[in-house]
């Protein structure tokens, strides 16, 4: 299926692992053009000068565009492969800049793993079924640092739910719950 927007997390921690932007860091959500592509946000709106947070927090097409541009979708693609994205079956050439916006195609799986990366802020590994304890293996790489993960998680912790389903909110003294919305064709 098509990534849609939920490879965006990843994009922002690894940029700001290069030091680039922070949460706080405003960017620019205007017309854009990069040859004959020109970003849309889902809404067709532009809202100026945002922050980081705020381009992540409502999946904003656009500021996502300008950061890749920035930190390079070579480099992206090259992340994503290993960081154990199987799924990459074109050259990063054919991806190009659309590779934030969902031009990439990703299972279930993959996409579990890499969020459990996230998670495991920064270690990434390849998921497996354990049917005993003792197979549990540690065999994995740390891509991206534990700080720019904790940046980034903490910024989706405050996305807000659509729809009406806020109750989730009277369960502050649960574990946090950080997520991403992905929006594919289909």
């Amino acid at each position: 299926r098509s990534s849609g927007s939920i490879l965006k997390p990843f994009l922002y921690a690894l940029s700001m692992d290069e030091g680039y932007l922070l949460p706080k860091s405003l960017i620019k959500d205007v017309p854009s053009f990069y040859g004959s592509f020109s970003p849309a946000n889902a809404d067709l709106k532009y809202r100026g000068i945002v922050t980081v947070q705020t381009a992540l927090t409502h999946s904003l097409n656009v500021p996502a565009v300008r950061v890749l541009y920035q930190y390079g979708y070579k480099a992206f693609y090259y992340f994503l492969k290993e960081a154990g994205v199987s799924t990459l079956f074109r050259e990063n050439e054919d991806y190009g800049l659309s590779l934030i916006l969902g031009g990439a195609e990703t299972s279930l799986w993959d996409m579990t793993a890499l969020y459990l990366g996230l998670g495991l802020l920064g270690h990434f590994s390849p998921i497996h079924v354990l049917t005993d304890q003792s197979e549990n293996q540690n065999n994995g790489k740390d891509l991206i640092s534990p700080g720019s993960c904790f940046l980034t998680l903490t910024m989706l912790n405050e996305l807000n739910r659509p729809g009406s389903e806020y109750y989730w909110q009277q369960y502050h003294n649960q574990w946090p719950l950080a997520w991403k919305t992905g929006t594919s064709y289909g």
